[in-house]
């Protein structure tokens, strides 16, 4: 068997669980730059020095390290897949490169309020001051905003059901401002076939594009640095901040829930951020007392 057509074996099974036509194509993506370069073998003939002839080619490329750890995570994934059903012993050839932390911004109040003043002054005014708030309170993906329903809005307890990767169900909890800025485009979106929440300009479902195309205005309009995924680490940022100051503890697994991540090491990161952000918040000085 060729490594494509085992290729094609994963792929049916992943859509047997069910998992996103988005997350099956970067496993295609991905699995498919690794048969590229290893060439299309016969299964009983790949071997872990193949895999690592292809993890030293990507860092031979102009890539980030970050982008190639993307590349073998989903590698990984298939090549367990293999281990799993023809008994081969790839996946522990993965050997992942050392990753810079990058650097999360945290809004100040001021720059918060600068986003919602930079955003296109037109008809569409109020969703695209949702679409912000949307990412920003409740730590929403570009694609769940997009496939964010209006009947899965529950107005009396604060909560949203969301569609996360996978396909995954969660609730999600928004706020008292975030409230009106749902009942004041509710109170303008046009009325049509769709229960999609948030509607283009000929009453249709959006799409990602649009978030990114807005995003790009406020971020010309602004100066910031701004993107859907600062605005997610934002909101998980500070939630662990308002715990912290508040309670004196935090509660990861309720976060986790939250942002639907299907392990905890993804949110524990936030921990980290939040409590370098209290610390520089509350830091001293030993030469400005003395």
């Amino acid at each position: 068997m060729l490594l494509s057509d085992a290729l094609k074996g994963f792929i049916f099974r992943c859509r047997l669980r069910g998992l996103s036509d988005r997350t099956i194509q970067n496993y295609v993506e991905n699995v498919q730059k690794f048969i590229y370069v290893v060439t299309d073998l016969e299964l009983e003939e790949a071997s872990g020095s193949d895999v690592e002839q292809y993890i030293v080619s990507l860092m031979q490329r102009n890539v980030s390290k970050n982008t190639v750890a993307t590349y073998l995570r989903d590698l990984r994934v298939f090549l367990r897949y293999l281990d799993k059903e023809y008994k081969t012993d790839l996946a522990r050839a993965i050997v992942f490169p050392r990753t810079t932390r990058r650097l999360v911004t945290i809004y100040t109040v001021d720059e918060i309020k600068l986003l919602y003043a930079s955003l296109p002054n037109n008809k569409l005014k109020e969703r695209n001051t949702l679409i912000l708030s949307l990412m920003l309170d409740c730590g929403l993906r570009r694609q769940e905003v997009c496939d964010l329903l209006l009947p899965d809005i529950d107005f009396d307890r604060h909560i949203m059901k969301v569609i996360g990767k996978g396909d995954k169900m969660r609730w999600v909890p928004f706020g008292r401002t975030t409230e009106k800025q749902i009942r004041a485009y509710l109170a303008v979106r046009s009325a049509g076939e769709y229960d999609q929440l948030l509607l283009n300009r000929w009453g249709r479902p959006i799409k990602i594009d649009v978030v990114k195309m807005l995003f790009q205005r406020i971020k010309e309009n602004s100066g910031l640095d701004v993107s859907a995924h600062k605005l997610r680490h934002n909101f998980a940022t500070n939630y662990l901040v308002h715990q912290i100051l508040a309670t004196g503890s935090t509660d990861l697994l309720q976060l986790q829930i939250i942002m639907g991540h299907s392990d905890s090491e993804t949110t524990a990161i936030y921990l980290h951020l939040a409590n370098e952000f209290i610390a520089l918040a509350n830091s001293y000085s030993f030469l400005d007392e003395h």
